[in-house]
């Protein structure tokens, strides 16, 4: 009869272990519950749970109470992007999506890059968050510059209309979203007004903490914004001053004494290395805008290839 009490008890454990109800190092019924519900003496209960214990199933710890002694699988340590890389595919099983499903919409997102107008009138902006999204997002750019005429393509002066009309959605700047919107909607492009990463602006008042900055631009458009609607929110930070790369060459005591930051286009005429204003990772996209930019990306995806998504 006991032999059977330690079976039970055992296929009890093990159906338990299977569905998911108990987990190693899970507390099991006490002594007092196994004999009331097999119907047994306590005495009877107790040298099941110690053949169990001896078998190394259970660990009895006196008054404590008596636990599933299965060992629990080592503690994994991932890395980073790896840890995220992990919880991605977790989330995308739990929609019963496969990593095949996972890669395949990538895949194509990178071979088939979805076209993107960029609209500004500064050079150093929208280089800026242009770079990010070919190299970050795959997308295929077109830089629409905002001049004093008109716009202009590649140099060429096009109508607005036509030169949103072949981009799949529009990212502009807060400073034009409201005239890019008008022809967007027209074209029933999605328009996204991208901010400036939050992360780089605290890196930048952090900077200013140390001492004096000076931001080197290649466009008086940029220089012009920068001093008009932003330079006041830094001053609290430090002093700040923003100057024209070509004003620096012809006088370069105009970054005496302070830390030079550079915009991406002024390094891009420069040919140094590329980023904007701080080196990486610190992006200049700010995240509520990449997750409007991705938004837009799927959803224009999910409509070119329906069967894909």
């Amino acid at each position: 009869m006991e032999r059977n009490i330690s079976e039970l008890l055992r296929r009890g454990i093990v159906a338990d272990l299977h569905l998911g109800l108990l987990k190693p190092g899970g507390r099991l019924p006490s002594l007092r519950t196994v004999a009331r519900e097999m119907d047994v003496s306590i005495r009877a209960a107790a040298r099941a749970y110690g053949e169990l214990e001896q078998e190394g199933l259970v660990t009895v710890r006196g008054r404590s109470g008596i636990y599933l002694a299965l060992p629990q699988a080592a503690p994994i340590e991932l890395a980073e992007p790896f840890d995220w890389y992990a919880e991605m595919l977790r989330q995308a099983w739990s929609r019963r999506l496969t990593v095949n499903d996972v890669n395949a919409v990538l895949r194509q997102l990178v071979e088939t890059p979805l076209k993107v107008a960029c609209v500004e009138s500064s050079d150093d902006h929208m280089e800026a968050f242009c770079a990010e999204l070919e190299e970050d997002f795959a997308l295929q750019t077109t830089s629409v510059k905002l001049v004093r005429e008109g716009v202009e393509v590649a140099g060429e002066a096009l109508s607005f209309f036509d030169a949103l009309r072949p981009a799949d959605f529009v990212v502009t700047t807060a400073f034009h979203a409201t005239e890019v919107s008008t022809t967007a909607d027209l074209l029933k492009k999605p328009v996204v007004a991208v901010s400036v990463s939050e992360t780089l602006v605290s890196a930048l008042e952090q900077q200013l903490r140390s001492g004096s900055v000076t931001i080197v631009a290649a466009d008086p458009v940029f220089v012009e914004r920068f001093r008009t609607h932003l330079l006041d929110h830094f001053r609290a930070s430090g002093d700040l001053r923003v100057v024209l790369m070509e004003d620096v060459g012809r006088d370069p005591g105009l970054i005496a004494g302070t830390t030079a930051l550079y915009t991406r286009a002024a390094r891009r005429r420069m040919k140094e290395e590329e980023y904007h204003l701080l080196p990486p990772p610190i992006p200049f996209l700010s995240g509520m805008a990449v997750r409007k930019i991705v938004q837009c990306m799927l959803s224009t995806f999910s409509k070119r290839f329906p069967l894909a998504a």
